[in-house]
């Protein structure tokens, strides 16, 4: 509990760009009221350059260490997944924004740290990301929404940066 209270401090001592999150939580036993003899949890990082996600990760994982020392238990860590930030094409974010300024709607820079099928993707071929925004800024939620404006002129962006796309091929 300790270590998860202080991640987002750690990580942003890191670099203030870095984000992370503590994904599952089990406990066994699951009391309510008891205090359990294992906990296990995973943890996610992200950023735009593996070198910060890696010193990110380190730093929580001596913190961690260090707690168990000072509790009196111990950690095991494993790494289950490695993705590596993924960069978007230039030139297909540009075609993505140009085609948000011909509808009218001045595009934002998102900085998206999840591993989208485009992250996998942009290793073998040009990627790039549209997103339309959901109220209230929930997202991966069963809360998530979005207003049928926005996924139309998503759709429309869509369309138009897949014809320019096309065009300059000709």
């Amino acid at each position: 509990a300790r270590a998860a209270s202080e991640l987002q401090d750690l990580v942003l001592a890191t670099d203030p760009e870095a984000v992370a999150n503590i994904g599952m939580m089990r406990f066994d036993p699951g009391g309510v009221n008891v205090i359990p003899r294992r906990a296990e949890f995973t943890l996610e990082v992200r950023h735009l350059e593996a070198r910060v996600v890696r010193q990110a990760v380190d730093a929580f994982a001596r913190r961690l260490e260090a707690i168990c020392v000072e509790e009196g238990c111990r950690a095991e860590i494993e790494l289950l997944s490695w993705v590596p930030p993924a960069p978007m094409d230039p030139s297909l974010t540009e075609t993505l924004a140009q085609a948000c300024r011909e509808l009218g709607r001045p595009p934002g820079k998102l900085w998206s740290g999840a591993g989208h099928d485009a992250a996998v993707l942009s290793h073998h071929v040009p990627a790039g990301m549209l997103f339309v925004p959901s109220a209230a800024g929930i997202s991966h939620s069963p809360r998530e929404t979005t207003s049928d404006e926005h996924l139309v002129l998503g759709a429309r962006a869509l369309l138009r940066a897949v014809q320019h796309a096309a065009a300059s091929i000709k």
